[in-house]
């Protein structure tokens, strides 16, 4: 499983908890550069499909609270998917759709270069009401190793990808005014916003690089053959 999450509920379900093993996803952190962040304005950046798992209009509301601090400040969310107009809509109703800004679906290079602009990553993750949950959202390990600190949510495996207090905040599910709170105190402190940022790119070398998470596949997998093939070596003959 991807997530601490995960494999409590494939336990749940009886997977028998010695063949169950914790590999999240890896990426290449020597793809992304780290980012100098200490001249950019309080500038934050959203990445994924809008679906209900990833609640785009709970990431509007608090961007809102925001602004109302801040009108410096401006929210940039890519991709596409169903919710995309009613998030728009939501954006007008609330009197920020100007400070809003709607990119579509980019390239992996056009978003490194728009990661470049930003002060902070932000995603605000919740499980559907159909169970539909994240498992490790990739787009905070890219953020991450690029430097930006991260405000998301207290959800699957987000909550090892990002070390609460340390290399970004996580908030509860739905907590519009706490991931608002959060959101400013990255967005009236620079210093803050560095310091986490170089604290999260460690937390990606350290522990998501992809060769490391295809080791550990590679052990789990040479671990079952050996085992198996213990197995089959102990077994009776049949008759």
């Amino acid at each position: 499983g991807v997530s601490a999450d995960m494999l409590t509920q494939l336990k749940t379900l009886g997977a028998p908890a010695e063949k169950l093993f914790l590999v999240p996803c890896g990426i290449d952190t020597h793809f992304f550069e780290l980012i100098d962040i200490a001249n950019n304005p309080p500038h934050f950046l959203s990445i994924g499909r809008f679906v209900e798992k990833k609640s785009p209009s709970s990431l509007v509301k608090a961007f809102a609270l925001v602004a109302k601090q801040i009108p410096e400040a401006h929210l940039w969310m890519v991709g596409n998917g169903a919710l995309l107009n009613q998030t728009k809509q939501l954006a007008h109703q609330l009197g920020i759709a100007d400070i809003i800004t709607f990119t579509g679906v980019l390239s992996p290079q056009e978003i490194i270069v728009l990661m470049q602009k930003m002060r902070c990553f932000v995603q605000h993750s919740v499980t559907a009401i159909d169970g539909d949950m994240e498992g490790t959202p990739v787009a905070i390990l890219e953020a991450s190793a690029s430097g930006l600190p991260v405000v998301s949510t207290q959800h699957a495996g987000i909550k090892q990808a990002v070390i609460n207090d340390q290399t970004g905040f996580l908030v509860p599910e739905h907590d519009v005014t706490n991931m608002a709170k959060q959101m400013m105190r990255i967005a009236t402190s620079i210093d803050l916003a560095i310091e986490m940022g170089l604290q999260g790119r460690q937390h990606m070398i350290d522990n998501y690089q992809m060769p490391k998470q295809i080791a550990k596949l590679d052990h789990i997998i040479q671990h079952c053959i050996t085992t198996a093939e213990h197995t089959n070596q102990q077994a009776p003959l049949m008759r």
